[in-house]
């Protein structure tokens, strides 16, 4: 093979394995990354979903809108997110945010059995209602 058309087959070897490449690059850097961090709503879902809300009559203050622009990214979020891959996909997505559970799952932690659990719960009935009667 001549010079230039050996460097070109390499160079379409090169194109060709890093084509294949990609998506082994991004699995791995997907999986390195929480849950939430996955998937985003870019602004101009949320613009769409003002229009359509308009269009259909429903008044909007523009202000209110904006201000809760974090809720209502998370609940198209969460609808995408089922919508594509289920619902436990987007409880998952909602874990962060149900401080509840989130609170739950840091006392199963600290608990190695049932009795720790129950010592654990009444220690903190015990610390809420001494709060409440303050």
């Amino acid at each position: 093979m001549t010079s230039p058309t050996r460097a070109l087959s390499h160079a379409v070897l090169l194109l060709g394995a890093t084509l294949m490449l990609l998506p082994f690059v991004w699995m791995i850097s997907t999986s390195l990354k929480p849950p939430y961090e996955l998937f985003t709503v870019p602004p101009t879902w949320r613009q769409e979903f003002l229009r359509r809300l308009q269009a259909k009559g429903v008044t909007v203050d523009p202000a209110l809108y904006e201000q809760a622009s974090a809720e209502i990214d998370r609940l198209l979020g969460n609808t995408v997110a089922r919508l594509a891959f289920g619902d436990s996909t987007a409880k998952r997505r909602s874990v962060p945010d149900d401080t509840q559970l989130v609170h739950a799952l840091q006392v199963l932690k600290q608990s190695a059995s049932q009795k720790d659990l129950f010592i654990i719960a009444q220690r903190e009935q015990a610390n809420s209602s001494a709060t409440a009667q303050r």
